[in-house]
């Protein structure tokens, strides 16, 4: 339970850094960085739901 719980925190802390990271590359106007970063960040919620 306890290796659950660290993989969770880190795929928890690696989504909030590829949001920012999305969000830096809308700001900067590069769109399909910015949608290919929300992508992973979709594949990033199933893992972590699968956990």
């Amino acid at each position: 339970m306890t290796v659950t719980r660290i993989a969770g925190a880190f795929l928890l802390l690696t989504i909030l850094g590829t949001l920012l990271a999305a969000f830096m590359a809308s700001e900067r106007g590069n769109m399909p960085l910015c949608w290919f970063l929300v992508a992973m960040v979709g594949v990033e919620i199933v893992f972590w739901l699968a956990i």
